[in-house]
């Protein structure tokens, strides 16, 4: 594996973990104050929002390299199988009865808000890892 790939995989793992930290503590004060709809909604948004960073994270070694119309067809095909489970999460949650909606919608966008705190707060470490190659 080389240095850029083991530096993105290991950005990706960090990314991923505190994610799913942020879901869990989410979904645990849910059931903490006893409101198991919300709790459900939370893990199902959740549950997607990994879902699709790790198929984003899984697509971009493989096909950055990737010039011309096979990879816009690959990055188009793997694009539309990530909103298809952002929308299939937003279906369920809308349409079960258990679930609460308002907390899926958020959950969501738990890896991107993750991504854009760590770029803020400069916590990624991206740059100071790519210096060290």
């Amino acid at each position: 594996m080389s240095g850029v790939v083991q530096i993105f995989a290991g950005f990706v793992r960090k990314i991923f973990f505190r994610a799913l930290a942020i879901i869990l503590l989410s979904v645990g004060a849910f059931v903490l104050m006893g409101h198991m709809s919300w709790a459900k909604g939370a893990a199902l948004g959740g549950a997607a929002s990994l879902v699709n960073f790790l198929a984003m994270a899984g697509h971009i070694p493989r096909h950055a390299v990737k010039v011309g119309s096979g990879g816009q067809r690959s990055a188009a095909g793997r694009y539309a199988l990530r909103m298809t489970t952002a929308g299939a999460a937003l279906v369920v949650a809308a349409s079960v009865k258990g679930i609460a909606l308002g907390a899926a919608i958020p959950a969501l966008f738990t890896a991107q808000a993750v991504l854009i705190a760590g770029e803020l707060a400069g916590s990624t470490g991206r740059k100071g890892e790519m210096d060290k190659r």
